[in-house]
């Protein structure tokens, strides 16, 4: 029978051989031995197979994940931020494929606020970084920056990691959403779903395509599309969002395969009719699937998310890997909030969502760049700040190298992270729908600018027994 010291020497003499590795596969990402030994140890007489030893020690595994087949087959009812009710820890508001909500936070997380949490997609942050979180700060309370059929899993990494898996505000964690990529097979898909809610007020629906190039012939490039519509009318009244989401990837190889190229560009558009929140005594009285009639408050959204990532990366030589991304994300918000000026003072007793405003007329002293003169025009401030639109504006613009260092006894990572983000955002008042984003309608808005700048170094054990 070997002993314990012989079973560590074997294991020695397994890491020792490792230098004399090649790269029989120069695209996988693991190198690792083809060697394996059977033993048998002092715990028993069963034999003990020591499948291989890994040079480059296993990704960063989340505390949470979903997987690509939960993704493909979700309901469409779901939204990039629902379906995570299916990771444990986290407490979901955001509804439909729209991503609605009526509160700044869409989602909590082991006690965290969604604007506490990272949010990347392949590692790019989508964050605003001025407020926290994809949307819901700042009344963003219907934006899709990323449609179900966009993504095919998502790693939940809790609380601090290594500098490459923690994203920009993460608090609590970091949700790492994983892109769609092209395959080496062709093939072609038509899909569409949808459903009813059991009280028959409601529905949704999802309608699409999608087209996986394979590896295409003298080039090597693969690529793949898709487009989804998915329109949605929520058991709330009145509720309802219209989604046109827009997919294509591409990946380049190129240098005999030891370098690559991919490029990632997203664009959804959303119409929407935002969910209010509503004071408990209406609820019971008129049911749970009350909403302010229209002709009394509403809140009308048009927005737009776009993403676009260029990945490079490249085997230098045996010891070296190096990567980089360029992204942009830019998404916009215009939404406008209507009040019937006759329900100034309630409905039942109750104010409504959005406050009319009774000191929008020109004032010398105050507010000397309120021009604006609701009263000259509709009769009073009441009257002429009945519809308020409010624009946000914000996006990312960056630049993410690492270099990887293979050495005999350690993976050495240096990295980076630059990126230039701005928010503007700003408030107009007028008496009717089409409100003018002039001078002197408006409450003073926000234009701000930030430059983030992260340089890390991380090392990880190179190399991993594995033993089947």
């Amino acid at each position: 029978m070997i002993k314990r010291a012989t079973l560590h020497s074997a294991i020695v003499l397994a890491l020792l051989g490792m230098s004399g590795m090649a790269y029989a596969d120069v695209t996988a990402s693991t190198v690792s031995s083809v060697n394996s030994a059977t033993v048998t140890t002092d715990r028993g007489n069963a034999p003990v197979t020591i499948g291989e030893v890994e040079k480059e020690a296993p990704p960063e595994r989340g505390t949470g994940s979903l997987s690509k087949e939960l993704v493909k087959h979700a309901s469409p009812n779901e939204n990039f931020q629902s379906v995570l009710r299916n990771v444990p820890g986290f407490t979901v508001t955001s509804s439909g494929p729209g991503n609605l909500t009526t509160n700044d936070s869409t989602f909590t997380y082991q006690g965290f606020n969604s604007d506490q949490i990272g949010v990347n997609l392949d590692g790019v942050p989508l964050i605003n970084t001025f407020r926290g979180g994809t949307n819901g700060q700042g009344d963003d309370h219907a934006l899709t920056p990323l449609g179900m059929g966009q993504f095919s899993g998502v790693s939940v990494y809790s609380g601090a990691n290594t500098p490459s898996e923690t994203g920009i505000n993460a608090l609590g964690a970091t949700l790492d959403y994983k892109p769609r990529m092209p395959t080496s097979k062709f093939y072609a898909e038509v899909s569409g779903s949808g459903g009813l809610y059991s009280g028959g007020n409601g529905n949704s629906a999802a309608g699409g395509f999608s087209i996986n190039s394979g590896v295409l012939p003298y080039t090597g490039t693969k690529l793949y599309a898709n487009y989804y519509y998915s329109p949605f009318h929520s058991f709330l009244d009145h509720v309802y969002s219209i989604n046109n989401n827009y997919y294509f990837a591409a990946v380049q190889p190129y240098n005999h395969g030891m370098s690559q190229l991919s490029l990632i560009t997203i664009y959804n558009h959303e119409i929407a009719q935002q969910p209010e929140t509503v004071p408990l005594a209406l609820l019971q009285k008129y049911g749970r699937n009350f909403q302010w009639a229209r002709d009394i408050a509403n809140n009308h959204t048009t927005t737009s998310s776009y993403t676009t990532i260029v990945g490079w990366k490249s085997i230098l030589n045996q010891y070296m890997l190096a990567k980089a991304k360029f992204f942009i994300t830019q998404n916009t918000n215009d939404r406008t909030a209507y009040a019937n000026a006759a329900y100034k003072d309630g409905y039942e007793g109750y104010p409504l969502p959005t406050a009319l405003k009774g000191y929008a007329n020109p004032s010398k002293t105050g507010r000397p760049s309120n021009t604006y003169n609701p009263t000259a025009l509709f009769g009073n401030s009441y009257n002429g700040t009945q519809y308020q639109r409010y624009i946000d504006n914000f996006g990312n613009a960056g630049f993410m190298p690492s270099l990887t260092f293979l050495l005999p006894h350690n993976t050495v990572t240096l990295g980076g992270l630059y990126m230039f983000s701005k928010d503007n955002s700003a408030e107009y008042w007028y008496g009717a729908p089409d409100v003018p984003m002039i001078d002197g309608t408006t409450m003073p808005g926000m234009n701000m600018i930030r430059v983030i700048t992260q340089m890390y170094m991380y090392k990880t054990a190179s190399a991993c027994l594995i033993i089947a």
